[in-house]
């Protein structure tokens, strides 16, 4: 005889309303007798999807901080079930976020620089920003690092002077050749 264990789950429903271009304010609504096959606890997993929904949309609830902890989940969910696993969709699914932002997200997890770097990017509340600074690489990302420690605090035209910098020079270097 099998014994099953069932796994309480939390159906989380949520609409959105813009406030301005980069914050969204949302409401959750819970219903706790939602719970389906696909959203019980595999037991030889560590965590469940629906602690893992519960816990992004909390972090996105409160966005003070969330593109710290949200990349951390998303790599956990990532680690514990795989990228393309059902788990992982369905976390994606009812987080409402994509694929391709889930793969930016985890990559931000991921990166050990902004985790040697932490006090840098401790005040950055934009995802876009930290994915940004992952896809520096190693030079320009010590010279962001250098630049944000003198002026104190992270901004998007930091890392676009970075790149542009490296643009320019290669730009010119090119120019040089074509005027030999």
């Amino acid at each position: 005889m099998m014994n099953l264990q069932v796994y309480p789950a939390v159906c989380i429903f949520f609409n959105s309303f813009p406030l301005e271009t980069d914050f969204f304010f949302t409401i959750f609504e819970q219903d706790p007798e939602c719970i389906t096959e696909s959203n019980q606890m595999n037991p030889s997993n560590t965590v469940s999807v629906a602690t893992l929904i519960e816990e992004i949309q909390s972090e996105l609830n409160d966005q003070t901080g969330s593109w710290r902890k949200v990349p951390e989940l998303l790599n956990q969910a990532d680690v514990e079930f795989g990228f393309g696993a059902d788990e992982m969709k369905q976390i994606l699914d009812q987080t409402d976020i994509s694929p391709s932002k889930a793969s930016k997200l985890i990559s931000i997890a991921q990166d050990d620089r902004i985790k040697q770097n932490s006090k840098v990017f401790e005040t950055v509340s934009a995802w876009t920003i930290l994915y940004q600074a992952t896809l520096l690489n190693d030079d320009d990302f010590d010279e962001l690092v250098n630049i944000v420690s003198e002026e104190g605090v992270l901004k998007v035209s930091d890392i676009r002077n970075v790149q542009d910098k490296k643009a320019k020079s290669s730009k010119s270097n090119y120019q040089s050749l074509l005027n030999v």
